[in-house]
């Protein structure tokens, strides 16, 4: 990681001083910035229906309401949350209902 930061002169030219303290290092060249990644195009999520969707609903469910929330709260959410494009999975719509639940 330090080297697509720094550059790999840079590298060099710190462990040179770390070794030899006594002895001034030579500057580095100025270290070129990594070159960017595509970025991916953003997927369009439809909203499910189906019935592995009401497992994960369930599952997501309890764990909010053994975190505390009410069942009123979490049935509110997540019923705002059907009307969203959510990837599925059970991860995605708790960390969803979390932010709706509780934003920062």
């Amino acid at each position: 990681m330090a080297r697509q930061v720094f550059g790999e002169a840079h590298i060099e030219q710190k462990r040179s001083e770390r070794l030899n303290p006594a002895e001034p290092a030579q500057p580095a060249e100025e270290p070129q910035p990594p070159p960017a990644e595509p970025a991916e195009p953003m997927q369009v999520v439809e909203p499910i229906e189906s019935e592995s969707h009401e497992r994960t609903e369930a599952k997501v469910f309890t764990a909010l309401f053994k975190l505390g929330f009410a069942k009123h709260e979490i049935r509110r959410t997540l019923a705002e949350l059907r009307r969203r494009p959510i990837e599925a999975g059970i991860e995605p719509l708790l960390r969803a209902s979390l932010l709706a639940l509780a934003p920062s």
